[in-house]
């Protein structure tokens, strides 16, 4: 979540509750105003002051023990990230040692997950992961993150990424898993396969710009050459922002004969890349030879 709109004025935290004698009803009144402000706040303010407003929502959270399904919401889909994620890991063990339902210690174990990714804690989200199947076994994204965390981190295990990701898409077909399971299964070679899951991602999206890239480098692989041309203009015309889209459009064309919009491209990967790549110095004395 990025906030678009920089503003100069400071986060204001005050929030009128309706009279009540009943505890219950001031605390889900907090919430939704917090849920309702975290939400304006956020479309209307600097990344500083979303990082502020963050740690100020924290501390109530830690304070009050609140764990309501309108105030998580609010931190887990758009206030991770925005703030110190020592902060978050330590509000959220803090809540945890409170009485939770299932559903709260679920969003609040996520919410843990999500933070220690900053951290590469691999075994930290592994065990959230596993204690939230424990609680929930449909919760998909758990599987998803366990599989995400193996394939990105120091010690985790590649043979467990494949299974993790399928798991996830057993319980939901979803476009992120397809996309990244088939980013993984392009680098490690297995191009058809890839293809499949790339296929349904963009099924499921037709504007991911990471399946249309990793597609498009798949069917590079696969020798589909014009494909591979359509899906890497199309993740660039979405700033997929990839040195190697460029270096793999003008192979495209240069396979296809079509050297002048070849050179062009590989003009293109030259602007941002200085160093020696195999692929262009491959690319390139072929092309010499057509001159």
């Amino acid at each position: 979540m990025t906030c678009l709109k920089p503003s100069m004025k400071k986060p204001q935290i005050a929030i009128s509750l309706p009279a009540t004698s009943g505890l219950s009803t001031v605390v889900t009144a907090l919430s939704n105003k917090l849920h309702e402000k975290t939400r304006r706040y956020l479309k209307d303010t600097s990344e500083a002051h979303c990082k502020t407003y963050f740690k100020c929502i924290l501390s109530i959270v830690m304070l009050l023990g609140l764990t309501s399904n309108h105030l998580f919401s609010a931190t887990v889909d758009e206030c991770v990230g925005q703030t110190d994620d020592s902060k978050a890991i330590e509000v959220c063990s803090q809540v945890l040692k409170k009485p939770l339902s299932k559903n709260d210690k679920v969003r609040v174990l996520y919410l843990r997950i999500r933070a220690n990714y900053s951290k590469g804690r691999l075994d930290d989200i592994i065990r959230d992961a596993e204690a939230i199947i424990q609680l929930d076994p449909k919760f998909w994204k758990a599987y998803h993150n366990m599989a995400v965390a193996h394939l990105n981190f120091v010690g985790g295990q590649k043979d467990k990424v494949r299974p993790l990701f399928e798991k996830a898409l057993s319980i939901y077909d979803n476009y992120k898993t397809n996309w990244v399971l088939g980013g993984f299964l392009m680098q490690e070679e297995k191009f058809s396969e890839a293809k499949r899951y790339l296929d349904r991602a963009l099924d499921l999206n037709p504007d991911s710009k990471w399946a249309m890239y990793y597609r498009g480098m798949t069917n590079f692989e696969l020798k589909n050459y014009r494909q591979s041309i359509s899906d890497l203009k199309g993740a660039e015309e979405r700033k997929i922002d990839m040195l190697t889209s460029h270096l793999h459009i003008g192979a495209s064309y240069a396979e296809l004969g079509e050297v002048e919009l070849a050179k062009q491209h590989f003009a293109e990967f030259r602007k941002t890349w200085n160093w020696p790549h195999p692929l262009y110095e491959h690319y390139k004395k072929i092309l010499s030879q057509e001159d």
